[in-house]
């Protein structure tokens, strides 16, 4: 289930991808005669022992076994996997060992390398340009680290990339234009750092965002929240190459946590696929474009923190396959529509801190997988309606700081899975 998270979450369905991408596109035994398996034979340990030896701690002693005594055993080392024949490295995942260090320019020798996974650990400095030589990766996964200076223009020449993981972690400045030339690219994180600039690169003016992203055809997860970016998201849809409508294949975006301002453009209905849609803690204006009731895909929207207004129209029950419905902290007004109850996969329910009025449907009882109902700091006014005592999955509900009036329903004990209950009548 997609959710909005204080951090940048792990791509869903990453792990999926690359086991795809490691089963579908694994290139043929190449053919080796005895002298380069000589030399490969030794290129491969002085890679990975030149690695080891800027790692200045490994607390769980999880690479204890790396040392020159046992190079001719690497296929065995904590988190290599090698070819069967040749027995050149293929993988080297080391996620979560806890490492201290910084990341080594010999591992761009390894030419046959397809996953290079250092995801949550404390390596520092920069991404060294030399892994721009590594033609064979698919996947490079370096999220949940320290990591300072620029993402390298030469990872723009890795054109077999399909997962490219960089959150969570103090990379600054831009993203390069080369990164548009990852024909291949599935998965693109970026969400977490210090990236910044504007968006209006169709103007030819200096920006973060390119507008080569545009030709990533094969895109589906795009994560830039948690940045410094700014400017309009109509910039956005232009700038990625003329066109968000390219990303046919996207379903789930995140710009969120930036200072993007305007409005929601129109042109986000091309994004047929579309699951997830996050574009919380920004400075979007005006209502939620009619467009994007029409993405019939979406499992998650949020556009909390925003300054959006308008109503929720009726044509929210288009989104069939809704969950998570999160709009707190805007200037919406009017009441909520009856048609909220036909989303009946509809889980979480936020509307706080806007300018709601009106009843309370009886229809928001309807949906029977509701877990989460957060209606505070609005104008509702009225009764509590009865159909709240239907709600038996129901975790939270916030009613507190409306206009309400009567009674509590008595039926609300029916509701025993119920943690908290906030309301002032």
């Amino acid at each position: 289930m997609l959710a909005s998270l204080p951090t940048d979450p792990m791509p869903p369905g990453l792990t999926s991808l690359q086991r795809h991408s490691d089963s579908e596109r694994m290139p043929e035994e190449p053919h080796f005669n005895l002298s380069s398996i000589d030399i490969h034979k030794k290129r491969d340990p002085h890679a990975l022992l030149s690695f080891r030896k800027v790692i200045t701690l490994d607390p769980m002693e999880k690479i204890s076994n790396w040392i020159t005594d046992n190079s001719e055993n690497i296929c065995s080392w904590s988190g290599i996997r090698c070819r069967k024949y040749s027995r050149r490295v293929v993988t080297i995942d080391l996620y979560c060992f806890k490492l201290d260090g910084t990341l080594s320019r010999s591992l761009g020798n390894l030419y046959l390398l397809r996953t290079l996974n250092l995801s949550g650990n404390s390596m520092t400095r920069r991404i060294p340009p030399e892994f721009g030589e590594l033609k064979e990766l698919q996947a490079l996964q370096l999220r949940v680290n320290l990591l300072n200076g620029t993402i390298p223009k030469e990872l723009g020449m890795l054109h077999n990339l399909q997962i490219l993981d960089l959150s969570s972690s103090r990379l600054t400045r831009k993203i390069p234009l080369e990164v548009g030339q990852l024909e291949e690219l599935r998965v693109l994180n970026v969400g977490g750092n210090k990236l910044r600039g504007a968006i209006l690169v169709e103007l030819g003016l200096r920006g973060a965002i390119p507008v080569e992203l545009g030709l990533l055809q094969n895109l589906e997860y795009l994560s830039l929240g948690f940045n410094n970016f700014l400017g309009s998201i109509l910039d956005l849809t232009r700038g990625i190459a003329k066109s968000i409508s390219n990303l046919a294949n996207l379903n789930y975006l995140d710009p969120s946590r930036n200072m993007l301002t305007a409005s929601i453009p129109q042109a986000i209905t091309n994004l047929t696929q579309l699951s997830g849609l996050y574009l919380y803690s920004n400075m979007f204006t005006s209502p939620i474009p009619p467009t994007v009731f029409n993405l019939s895909e979406l499992v998650a929207l949020d556009l909390s923190d925003n300054r959006l207004n308008g109503t929720i129209p009726k044509a929210i029950t288009n989104l069939k396959k809704l969950e998570n419905l999160i709009l707190s902290r805007n200037n919406f007004i009017g009441p909520i529509p009856k048609s909220i109850g036909n989303l009946s996969s509809l889980y979480n329910l936020y509307l706080d801190s806007n300018k709601k009025s009106g009843h309370i449907p009886y229809s928001i009882g309807k949906p029977k997988a509701l877990n989460a109902v957060n209606l505070y700091n609005n104008n509702f006014a009225g009764n509590i309606p009865k159909s709240i005592s239907s709600m038996v999955s129901l975790l939270v509900l916030d009613l507190s700081e409306n206009n309400l009036e009567g009674l509590i329903p008595n039926g609300i004990g029916n509701c025993t899975s119920m943690k908290s209950f906030f309301c002032s009548l």
